[in-house]
């Protein structure tokens, strides 16, 4: 997250975004793996057991399991979750598109 705000103060607002959510994206995974997940106990993009763990992943099931069955999220960390995500794919591949904090 350091990294993050470094670089919203020099108006890095695309670098920042992406920063941001692989903060969160990491964290998450480490929440899943606290608790005893792995990535291959989840479907992958293949539809097969993920070999690793996917974006995804971590959108769709914090939902189900970090914020519904351990509580330790609630629905508005979810949502920043998801958010963040659509941003950083806009922010990382969609340069025609602005990025609007």
């Amino acid at each position: 997250m350091r990294d993050a705000k470094t670089n919203l103060e020099n108006k890095s607002l695309r670098t920042s975004v992406s920063r941001s959510y692989y903060s969160v994206y990491h964290a998450c995974v480490a929440l899943f793996e606290h608790y005893g997940y792995m990535a291959h106990y989840f479907l992958g993009r293949s539809g097969r057991p993920a070999k690793k763990w996917e974006h995804g992943i971590i959108v769709k099931k914090s939902y189900d399991e970090l914020a519904m069955r351990y509580k330790i999220l609630d629905v508005q960390h979810v949502w920043w979750i998801n958010r963040l995500y659509r941003d950083r794919i806009q922010a990382d591949y969609r340069h025609d598109i602005p990025i609007a904090l």
